[in-house]
């Protein structure tokens, strides 16, 4: 019973304090992928705005650059040197390219200093005395203004933001430019647009999308839009303000956020204002859905912990039993009871497998330890081969008996390098470079004593020859080259020049080194069953060279890749691969 109230107790406490983390969490996490998607959306639309106002700008430079703008600016500039209908007749297809540059140009329109206007046929001013100084703040204005929106002065059309550029005929250039101000001008050209219809179809009743600068002045709003009221308000305009004026994009203020994102190539920013209860809409649903698994697990807790206490604490305690015997040394095997297929009877055949792999370890460390000895055995052996020690001071003492002296001090000289190589002073390590001239020493010999011209040659990044490496990797490959590959020990004609190559190169994440050659071929299934097997072949005979250097390298460097490729008397070659990593890192442990 006490198991039981402690069980239930404890578990109400952790769905209080789950219950009330998961609230916090959601509510923050709700809130950031809403403000989050938001952001995104308002950037999406500001980017696009930005996109197509700079398209704009290009084809109005366009248009207005050419021979014929020029023309008939100059004929807008001058009064009275047209009359009217034909003047504006002569500007119909330049209007219609502008209209036709861009889906978003409702309408075009120019005006000259004397307030005369010129607009397509297609289109009819609400009234007929409108003038456009009157409308548009144009003195003071810059060269290209985006002025707010406003009721666009022709029929059929809504609220249209306007866009003004002042031009000015430069006849020594014969171009028409931006002038620099309303006085300095000989035109206005007028552009009614709506660019937030492209992108975005209207405030809803959650959301209100405009544009504005950065003052918190609307631009795409005009004052007859229902949302106008919320755009001008005072707490909106100076959170606007404020962002404009720090470069961040978010600000919570009152029950709203506000985003603002700013216009490439513009000083105007689209602004996103979300009211507050918009963000938590998914919270509500989320609460409700957490209280109703609380009430849930409240009623279920108790039924539940009387079953789990009851089939629990039996097979807990034979585990316990089994765990002792562990410790005292007399466990045999899973104590009987158990019920096999719950997580208790999984933990129990889970220890079970656990002790019976740490014996297997124990084992195993057992025998690593003997085939370590044995292999250090083999290899202090294959250091220096007493056959070939024999062989060649009977090679060498044949030269002197044949009075070939030079030969005879060039195979000492050799023999001398090698066996001073091969002892190396007892350790395990030497520099690359050194195992290389100890393969150099050893080709040599054999040219003496057998009359080859084997051609030894190497590759070697620079940076590697200074690094150490394990000692007797190279040699009885190469000498496996020699024996095998050419049959150097034999009376048999090899048909090419025997070449030999050794390359060794860093790649990103391993240390690689080929021995490659133009002998007879390698017997790629032998080989692989040598270097993984016990190194004795189907005949009995002992090959421990490739077995002893596979597990060599695998014990001091880790995982080693060995690969073989043959085409005989062509390219033979052994690829070793291992971590440059574990390479690197016992370069300090010789001396």
């Amino acid at each position: 019973m006490k198991i039981w109230l402690y069980i239930m107790l404890t578990v109400i406490a952790i769905l209080l304090v789950v219950g009330i983390a998961l609230e916090i969490f959601f509510r923050h996490y709700v809130a950031n992928e809403t403000l989050r998607n938001a952001t995104r959306d308002t950037t999406y639309a500001a980017d696009a705005f930005s996109e197509e106002y700079e398209n704009i700008l290009k084809r109005f430079v366009s248009h207005t650059a050419s021979a014929d703008s020029y023309q008939l600016m100059c004929d807008v500039s001058v009064p009275h040197t047209k009359e009217y209908m034909n003047l504006n007749t002569s500007l119909q297809s330049q209007l219609s390219l502008y209209t036709d540059s861009s889906s978003l140009i409702h309408t075009a329109m120019f005006s000259d200093t004397k307030g005369q206007l010129f607009y397509s046929y297609k289109s009819r001013l609400r009234d007929d005395t409108f003038s456009p100084t009157d409308t548009y703040a144009l003195s003071g204005a810059p060269s290209i203004c985006i002025h707010p929106a406003t009721q666009s002065p022709f029929r059929g059309q809504s609220d249209m933001v306007v866009i003004t550029y002042l031009l000015t005929v430069n006849p020594s250039e014969r171009m028409v430019l931006l002038a620099d101000s309303y006085e300095n001008c000989d035109a206005v050209l007028y552009f009614f647009q709506d660019y937030l219809a492209l992108y975005y179809n209207g405030s809803t009743s959650d959301v209100l999308l405009y544009l504005t600068d950065g003052s918190g002045t609307p631009i795409s709003l005009s004052s007859a839009d229902d949302n106008y009221a919320i755009a001008t308000d005072t707490a909106i305009q100076r959170g606007i303000r404020y962002l404009s004026g720090t470069g961040n994009k978010l600000l919570h203020t009152g029950d709203r956020y506000i985003l603002l994102v700013p216009i490439a190539n513009s000083d105007l920013y689209l602004a996103n204002i979300l009211p507050e209860y918009a963000v938590y809409t998914r919270i509500r649903s989320l609460d409700l859905m957490l209280l109703s698994i609380a009430l849930v697990m409240f009623l279920l807790i108790p039924f539940l912990l009387f079953f789990v206490t009851r089939f629990v604490t039996k097979p807990l305690k034979l585990l316990m039993q089994s765990v002792q015997e562990i410790e005292i040394g007399i466990y045999e095997k899973p104590a009987d009871g158990i019920p096999p297929a719950d997580e208790i009877g999984q933990l129990s055949r889970s220890i079970d497998s656990m002790y019976q792999t740490i014996q297997q370890q124990f084992r195993q460390i057992k025998q690593d330890e003997r085939e370590n000895f044995q292999m250090e055995l083999r290899l202090l052996s294959e250091q220096i081969n007493p056959h070939f020690l024999y062989n060649t001071l009977e090679c060498i003492n044949m030269e002197i008996y044949n009075h070939h002296n030079d030969t005879a001090s060039s195979m000492l000289s050799n023999l001398g390098g090698y066996l001073r190589i091969s002892l190396s002073y007892g350790n395990s390590q030497h520099l690359i470079s050194q195992e290389v001239d100890q393969v150099k020493a050893y080709v040599n010999i054999m040219n003496y004593r057998f009359r080859h011209s084997i051609h030894l040659t190497t590759n070697i990044d620079g940076d590697l020859l200074s690094m150490k490496i394990l000692k007797s990797i190279l040699q009885p490959l190469v000498e496996n080259a020699l024996k095998h590959g050419f049959s150097i020990d034999s009376s048999v004609y090899f048909p090419i020049a025997p070449m030999i190559d050794i390359s060794i190169w860093r790649e990103p994440d391993t240390l690689s080194i080929a021995i490659t050659d133009n002998g007879a071929g390698i017997d790629i299934e032998h080989a692989k069953e040598i270097m993984y097997g016990s190194g004795t072949d189907a005949d009995g005979r002992h090959h421990v060279g490739l077995h002893n250097i596979y597990h060599r390298l695998n014990s001091f460097y880790g995982k080693t890749d060995i690969t073989f490729s043959s085409i005989p008397f062509y390219e033979n070659k052994i690829l070793i691969r291992f971590p440059y990593q574990n390479f690197c890192e016992t370069q300090n442990e010789c001396d």
